[in-house]
């Protein structure tokens, strides 16, 4: 029984700590939105993905 309140206890941890960073917006005031003009593809295990 305290293995799995560990686990639970860990897990509701790292989300509390994960969680509120992945939702930041940008700092400061100013910002713009920059969309390059180029597109980066990496092949892996003969699949290409597109960023």
């Amino acid at each position: 029984m305290r293995r799995i309140a560990a686990i639970i206890g860990t897990a509701v941890l790292t989300f509390t700590a994960v969680q509120p960073t992945a939702f930041a917006g940008p700092v400061g005031t100013g910002w713009q939105e920059h969309t390059p003009a180029w597109n980066l593809q990496i092949q892996s295990r003969g699949e290409i993905t597109s960023y």
